[in-house]
């Protein structure tokens, strides 16, 4: 599936493309999650969504800010753990996972799974964390990127 960026001048369709072809991955407990930009929920993402009573989710990372140039471990590490800071002090719950591209030359990016946040939330933390899109989950619909930049 081809998809153009909706902010050309903010987001080359190339990048758009690569965010929407990444496989995003988490753990909920022994099970893991797969979720794809343009597909609905898989199993384990709906159940925990139900789980949870909660009927979104947003998957994020506060690493490599804007796409610019990739930041040395440790400033990325520290990243991460701001943003887990952030949402444990605003009482979202998460759980961890990891953003990879189909891109071999992309390093798999810490990511993490927030549940029960609305839409706009998903798009401020996004922009909080430097990030040019976050990609949003809904029970029972596609997933699909949104910008947050």
């Amino acid at each position: 599936m081809k998809l153009r960026s909706p902010a050309p001048g903010l987001i080359p369709d190339g990048l758009w493309q690569a965010y929407a072809d990444t496989v995003f991955v988490f753990r909920d407990h022994e099970a893991i999650g797969v979720i794809r930009v343009g597909q609905r929920p898989d199993g384990v993402t709906a159940r925990l969504l139900e789980r949870s009573a909660v009927s979104a989710a947003v998957f994020i990372t506060a690493y490599n800010p804007q796409h610019g140039p990739d930041l040395a471990p440790e400033h990325n590490l520290d990243r991460q753990r701001s943003l887990r800071l952030q949402l444990q002090n605003r009482g979202f719950r998460y759980c961890g996972g990891a953003g990879l591209g189909t891109d071999t030359a992309w390093d798999p990016e810490a990511s993490l799974l927030v549940l029960g946040v609305t839409e706009s939330n998903a798009i401020q933390l996004g922009r909080e964390f430097g990030q040019n899109a976050v990609v949003w989950i809904e029970a029972n619909r596609e997933v699909r990127l949104l910008v947050s930049h």
